[in-house]
């Protein structure tokens, strides 16, 4: 089930005030409205809480200070940010297991409160942490019991529960993925050997079959030669077509589903870099495809729609497809990527994706209402460098704790996500703006998107290369729609110093009033 919590490990403020606007609990995300480590129950639930989410695969996060909704929790007792040094925790947790996962803190204050924020990373082994030394306290008729030596903890849905065959499969899955991993990176070494032997595609050479198996770089790098030949040409789009049913909305193996669908974006973003318009076209066509079979589907098991869950896979790749437009300057593609109608009230399918997502609770709300998809399409690229190419070489803040102003790829995350808005309006004049966008950008900094902004206000050949035969006057009121909604939108969430207009109306009139 895909979560609305990102565990990128980040303890900023910016990355609590994410996390509290979710207004509830999930399997990576647990809030506690007051603890005392000097209390054994409360030291000891800690523990327990922490190991579960280790084993979780992905990790999680504890919110201490927070009530259940994600509010500072002001009836409850004020926490002692000084017991909560991520050193203490980290020696506390490492009492009663063999092997210690990571634990670090930091503590943010919120409405007058202190709240501890404290992240928890699974085990890099990939094997889950067993309970090593019992954990018990005294009680009025004896001794409480809270950690079993000997037993494996793990989160259900909030709650932190011992393990049963039901649950192993999903614990050792990491451990599975790191195993395939590791034999796949041997024969990807020889792939890539491979590759780099067949020789110049032009003197004839023969190309290197692409598989879905292949590691993503390899894959990659074996498909650039194919936009060089007809006849790679031809057997890129048998593999296209062939991609149908792996990356499809009814497969369930999620694993080969998110394999299938990087395969594709990195065949999108390499026909970009080449100029291989139809390969694009193609590409989107098949996204599409697989988006539009996938409304109306749903999980009877899930209490979130399958439609919803997948809508968010796709869109993730789309914008991060999007942000390498814009970095490339390929402004030839944009609209075959945006302009994608929906039957639906809302009839264009990134905002259909993006409402349904929302609705379905896997997007923050709150202050930072839906922002969140632009955080975890940034997320997707940084663990797969191979889906932003377009990046590599230029300084990417991936570790760091904050989200700094020159973090190129949010930034072109930021523009595209403008940009898509405006083509949308700009070619759906006569339509609502609800149906048809909602600047995500909006919860951060406007300065992260002003120079798509700019480009588009003073750059007639842009505009052309996006939506040719356009005139200056229609992309005039799309931008003012556009960045009108952007202003409210950043006002409703508190940010308004963030997204002020800087005379922005004056500027469109100025410089589109007599463009044709």
């Amino acid at each position: 089930m895909t979560s609305p919590v990102v565990v990128d490990g980040r303890l900023t403020r910016e990355k609590l005030d994410e996390l509290l606007a979710l207004g509830a609990e999930h399997p990576e995300l647990d809030f506690k409205a007051t603890l005392d480590l000097n209390q054994p129950a409360h030291r000891l639930g800690l523990v327990k809480d922490l190991i579960a989410m280790a084993n979780a695969g992905s990790g999680g996060y504890v919110i201490i200070g927070a009530d259940e909704h994600g509010a500072p929790a002001s009836a409850h007792s004020v926490v002692d940010p000084k017991r909560f040094d991520s050193a203490d925790l980290g020696q506390l947790v490492a009492k009663y297991v063999v092997t210690a996962p990571v634990v670090t803190s930091q503590v943010h204050e919120v409405d007058g409160r202190a709240l501890v924020l404290v992240h928890v990373a699974p085990p890099t082994s990939g094997l889950p942490v067993l309970i090593s030394t019992a954990g018990e306290y005294a009680v009025e008729k004896g001794m409480k019991t809270v950690l079993v030596e000997g037993v494996l903890y793990v989160r259900d849905g909030t709650r932190t529960v011992t393990a049963t065959d039901a649950h192993w499969h999903r614990i050792l899955s990491r451990y599975r993925e790191g195993i395939v991993a590791d034999t796949r990176g041997n024969i990807d070494v020889l792939v890539a050997k491979v590759v780099a032997g067949l020789g110049d595609v032009n003197a004839g050479a023969r190309l290197a079959p692409l598989a879905l198996e292949m590691e993503d770089g390899t894959f990659s790098e074996a498909v650039q030669p194919y936009f060089d030949r007809d006849d790679g040409l031809k057997e890129l789009r048998r593999f296209l077509r062939s991609m149908r049913d792996a990356a499809g909305p009814n497969n369930d193996d999620s694993i080969v589903q998110s394999l299938a669908l990087d395969k594709l974006c990195i065949v999108a973003i390499q026909a970009v870099m080449a100029e291989s318009r139809r390969e694009f076209q193609l590409t989107m066509d098949l996204f599409y495809d697989l988006y539009m079979k996938s409304i109306g589907t749903s999980d009877p098991d899930s209490t979130i729609p399958k439609q919803s869950q997948y809508g968010l896979e796709i869109l993730l790749r789309l914008l991060v497809v999007g942000a390498s437009l814009v970095d490339e300057e390929a402004w030839w593609a944009v609209e075959s990527l945006v302009n994608r109608p929906v039957s639906d009230y809302y009839i264009i399918w990134l905002r259909h994706a993006l409402v349904h997502a929302s609705r379905a609770g896997l997007l923050s709300g709150g202050r930072r209402e839906d922002s969140l998809v632009l955080v975890r399409a940034r997320a997707l690229a940084l663990a797969n460098p191979t889906l932003m190419p377009t990046l590599e070489g230029r300084a990417l803040i991936g570790d760091d704790d904050e989200l700094p102003d020159n973090d190129a790829l949010l930034n072109a995350l930021c523009q595209f996500d403008f940009l898509w808005c405006t083509v949308t309006v700009a070619t759906h004049p006569d339509k609502d703006d609800g149906p048809l966008f909602y600047p995500s950008c909006a919860a951060l900094k406007r300065e992260r998107t002003a120079p798509i902004m700019d480009r588009l206000v003073k750059s007639e050949s842009v505009r052309r290369a996006i939506l040719p035969g356009t005139p200056a006057s229609v992309w005039k009121e799309a931008l003012l729609r556009v960045n009108a909604v952007a202003v409210t939108q950043s006002r409703t969430l508190h940010y308004i110093t963030w997204w002020q207009t800087y005379g922005f109306d004056d500027y469109v009139e100025e410089h589109l009033r007599d463009s044709v």
